[in-house]
């Protein structure tokens, strides 16, 4: 989304993006001589900028450990998550709600702070009554893919079997993404394979034994982290997004632009990005609704997939993200 976001802001605004960390499990963006790493505690020329965007929990917290250093930018965050059912997955409930009002804590000295659905402003209202929430602006990413090269990661396997899809993200596969309940529906489908894309954690170990135990382990395949997604989205038969939980799921707009059949969980966020009539969806941990969802989508013809498409062009490409994140800029400097 970040890259997105400079890349469509840089047509006409000078941006410049400062990064805390590189990460050895996934490549890193190259934003050329507008990127650049600091430490925690380096100071930047703050006030040389009229906004100070941060993204994630430890740049806010950056923000709020200068902020006296600060005297004219203004602030905002945009939060990618809904911390309250997010936190509490990745590391636990006490530490995981410790965390989210400790963030709430630290956006209340930002002149702003933006969710991605109407759905997450709702839920951090309830949470963060003291916090300024803006508003909220859609993800959105480039209407057209990138040529396509080829995935780095191969799916050939059993040529009579369909391929089903998991994009679990760079972030990796875990708990919220909801892998376990595609491998739990694997028994009643047995016309697929499962690959999952998204960085190798220890919950993979988990979801290795969950297979073995249903005897589907031979039809499970773990690739890691894939670079071109959108290739591998092209070797699928159908697309599934399990998650439990999700800010506003940038994996389900690549595969609906790339018109691939996709079976959603019944989430806030996947609900208000697509409706019925344009995905295919189930109830968390409902394994028959999701078997169910699966036949609907072996059964329809295009009509869905064509939906949702149209609907991803209106609303969800970067332009039209860009243009709603220009006019806050606007309206918290002042400019309108």
């Amino acid at each position: 989304m970040v890259e997105q976001l400079i890349n469509g802001l840089a047509e006409s605004d000078e941006v410049d993006l400062f990064y805390l960390e590189e990460r050895d499990d996934r490549p890193l963006i190259d934003f050329g001589n507008r990127g650049k790493k600091i430490d925690f505690f380096e100071r930047i020329d703050f006030d040389r900028y009229d906004i100070l965007h941060s993204h994630t929990i430890k740049a806010d917290a950056y923000l709020w450990w200068h902020k006296k250093h600060r005297r004219n930018a203004k602030i905002i965050s945009t939060l990618h998550n809904l911390a309250y059912e997010d936190l509490p997955m990745q590391y636990g409930r006490l530490k995981g709600n410790l965390l989210a009002n400790l963030w709430g804590k630290v956006l209340r000295s930002f002149d702003g702070v933006v969710c991605l659905t109407e759905e997450a402003q709702k839920h951090y209202a309830g949470h963060w009554k003291s916090v300024k929430l803006i508003d909220f602006v859609y993800n959105g990413i480039e209407k057209e893919t990138k040529k396509c090269r080829g995935s780095d990661q191969k799916t050939v396997t059993n040529r009579s079997k369909k391929k089903m899809g998991i994009l679990a993200s760079a972030g990796g596969v875990g708990e919220r993404k909801g892998v376990d309940q595609v491998i739990r529906a694997l028994p009643r489908l047995p016309a697929y394979d499962v690959f999952v894309a998204g960085k190798r954690t220890k919950e993979i170990e988990h979801l290795v034994e969950l297979s073995r135990s249903l005897g589907v382990e031979k039809r499970v395949h773990f690739l890691g982290f894939v670079a071109e997604v959108a290739c591998w989205i092209e070797e699928m038969d159908v697309m599934v997004a399990p998650s439990r939980s999700e800010g506003f799921s940038l994996g389900l707009l690549e595969i609906v632009r790339s018109r691939k059949p996709v079976v959603c969980s019944r989430i806030s966020s996947h609900r208000e990005a697509f409706d019925e009539s344009e995905v295919s969806f189930f109830t968390l941990e409902d394994i028959d609704d999701f078997v169910a969802a699966m036949r609907r989508v072996e059964s329809e013809g295009p009509v869905r997939v064509d939906r949702a498409y149209q609907r991803f062009v209106r609303e969800y490409t970067t332009e039209a993200m860009v243009e709603k994140y220009r006019r806050i800029y606007r309206r918290v400097s002042n400019a309108e």
